[in-house]
């Protein structure tokens, strides 16, 4: 597990980053759903997390809200546009 580890820096520079509440516009299917960004450890299906080593979460990670981007997942390509990053989901870390 330390092989992968991350360093996360706490200020907030509005950009999506651990922890973070974030909505997005999955653009094919004109579909709006919230996730929050974890780590892997703290990855837990029936909160709508999703991790940061997941195709969408490193997809996302470092994006600001207006950016439109891409993730794949086996042969299909998915667009998402992120709506809304709200501050640190846990709280002060």
């Amino acid at each position: 597990m330390l092989k992968d580890i991350v360093i996360v820096d706490s200020k907030d520079n509005g950009t999506v980053s651990l922890n973070k509440k974030v909505e997005l516009l999955f653009i094919d299917d004109d579909l709006v759903e919230e996730y929050i960004l974890t780590g892997d450890i703290n990855s837990n299906i029936d909160d709508n997390s999703i991790t940061l080593n997941s195709p969408l979460g490193s997809a996302i990670y470092g994006k600001k809200v207006g950016d439109i981007v891409s993730y794949k997942v086996n042969d299909n390509t998915y667009n998402v546009e992120i709506l809304e990053i709200e501050n640190s989901y846990f709280g002060a870390l």
